[in-house]
């Protein structure tokens, strides 16, 4: 019996073109895939790597809104019903302030809204928030 030989030789290395092939639809499909996926997720603030210095000629007012959506002036608490009254006292002193709003990152993001609407009814505009 006559063994017949293979007529063509094993191949040393392996062919990686279709593998590339698959690799490079799998990407276009990500890319085209990634963006859509953006609009769905719940996602935590970053942190800001960007500095602002302030200038300490002015004054500042620092105020804070805590996870339950207490409001600090100054770390001294004060309803939001309070606050423009408060405000309307801080401008009678004739000093121009930088407004500081420290937003905890899990308070309702209309408790800060609704603070920042009230510093600007009572003509504060220089308005900042602090990041991390």
């Amino acid at each position: 019996m006559k063994i017949q030989r293979n007529l063509y030789p094993a191949m040393p290395d392996i062919n990686v073109i279709p593998l590339v092939d698959v690799v490079l639809v799998l990407l276009i499909i990500f890319m085209i895939t990634a963006p859509m996926l953006q609009h769905g997720m719940n996602v935590d603030l970053p942190e800001s790597q960007a500095e602002l210095k302030v200038d300490d000629a002015k004054q500042q007012i620092i105020i804070t809104v805590d996870e339950q959506g207490q409001v600090f002036i100054n770390q001294n608490a004060i309803t939001v019903a309070d606050l423009p009254a408060r405000l309307q006292g801080l401008k009678q002193l004739g000093q121009e302030y930088d407004v500081i709003i420290e937003g905890d990152r899990k308070v309702n993001y209309g408790a800060v809204v609704a603070v920042m609407d009230i510093l600007q009814s009572e003509g504060f505009f220089n308005i900042g928030l602090v990041t991390q």
